[in-house]
């Protein structure tokens, strides 16, 4: 008994007048270990986060979320290795978490209109959106589409946010298929050309 007692008791060590075992004692040890490793590798995991979630007001609260479940989880890696691939797995999963609830959050046809435009865009290799956070580009969106009016204004609405078919519209509209086809490449146009402007704009306004 007294044996037991004694073999026990070498597991044990005293901090701040309490007994502790070896083991929570290497537990502690890897979680400090974790945590120094973090704060040396901050701006690489933020970096991650942003280009996989560009979303504003939530990049912080990501990077906290993946240093939680790295140091969680650091007493089953080898921490002498590189974890910069371990880091990177971590905050990706959680920035595609949080980027997927965020386009979610946008209507359908109005994320459908982003892509099509931006497309476009991308096929001219225009590299106004490249640098813009994803809100941004929503935002140029709206302000450019809120600046159509009249036949123009009514076919986009009625094809993004309604879900008309062209065919449809122009049963509704009592316009022509083809001038239907005509007005909405016009407006495609515009809105690309507005949205490539507001995004440049505002991007030489914050490199100044």
């Amino acid at each position: 008994m007294d044996n037991n007692n004694s073999n026990q008791n070498k597991d044990m060590i005293i901090k701040n007048g309490e007994e502790i075992s070896e083991e929570a004692r290497s537990r502690e040890e890897i979680t400090k270990r974790a945590g120094v490793l973090f704060l040396q590798h901050y701006e690489y995991v933020r970096n991650v986060v942003y280009r996989v979630a560009p979303v504003p007001g939530v990049q912080e609260d990501i990077v906290q979320e993946v240093f939680l479940a790295f140091v969680e989880s650091a007493n089953r890696w080898d921490l002498e290795q590189d974890v910069r691939p371990l880091l990177y797995s971590i905050a990706k999963k959680a920035a595609m978490n949080h980027y997927r609830k965020y386009v979610q959050s946008i209507p359908e046809g109005l994320r459908q209109l982003a892509q099509t435009v931006r497309e476009e865009s991308e096929k001219r290799l225009d590299p106004a959106w490249a640098p813009m956070e994803l809100s941004d580009q929503f935002d140029a969106l709206e302000s450019c589409t809120n600046r159509l009016k009249g036949l123009s204004r009514i076919i986009l609405d009625s094809h993004y946010k309604k879900s008309y078919s062209f065919a449809e519209i122009a049963e509704k509209t009592n316009v022509k298929l083809s001038t239907v086809h005509r007005i909405m490449s016009r407006v495609r146009l515009f809105l690309r050309e507005c949205i490539e402007s507001v995004l440049r704009g505002r991007s030489e306004h914050e490199s100044k």
